[in-house]
């Protein structure tokens, strides 16, 4: 995954952007069981205890832009991924099947994008021909190509963050 993740990166910005160096940290079992991390802002306590696992286990996070907390189970049943907007931490816990397979690189850019400062690629669902026919309904997720929105459809390859997307990520001019 780390290899697709860092090949996604380099091709979606154009060379601009990528991550050179992903580090792995071992597996931390938590002094927590499941049923304590599943509470409001459970997902909370769980980066921060896995935070501190990772210290005493010789990790650093401050020595990383980005830190996945990747479960190794599925502990969560409203998310695969979870990305806190503009900041360093994000959550993969894959949901969809039971299985670590679900912890795909889709995943990982999804919520890497949400670290960049990305919100969700929506989408209209217009009610007639007409585009902007305001009887439409908002479609979270409603992109089908934009890895921000409907990454589940597609693989990583074949998914991108859109234009509009790249230019605020400074990956694409204005021009």
């Amino acid at each position: 995954r780390a290899s697709d993740i860092q090949t996604f990166f380099n091709a979606a910005s154009y060379g601009n952007f990528t991550l050179p160096t992903v580090d792995t940290a071992t597996l931390q079992t938590m002094d927590n069981n499941a049923s304590y991390y599943t509470v409001t802002d459970g997902e909370d306590l769980l980066r921060d205890d896995a935070i501190a696992k990772a210290l005493t286990a010789g990790w650093d996070k401050d020595d990383y832009e980005f830190v996945s907390i990747v479960i190794n189970h599925n502990l969560y049943s409203w998310f695969s991924g979870l990305g806190q907007m503009g900041s360093k931490y994000h959550w993969i816990d894959g949901r969809k099947t039971g299985s670590e397979l679900d912890q795909n690189s889709t995943v990982y850019t999804h919520e890497l994008g949400h670290n960049l400062g990305l919100w969700h690629a929506n989408a209209w669902d217009s009610a007639t021909s007409t585009a902007d026919d305001t009887n439409g309904t908002h479609v979270e997720y409603g992109h089908d190509f934009d890895v921000m929105g409907d990454a589940w459809t597609y693989s990583y390859d074949q998914l991108h963050y859109n234009a509009s997307f790249k230019n605020a990520l400074d990956w694409l001019p204005d021009s």
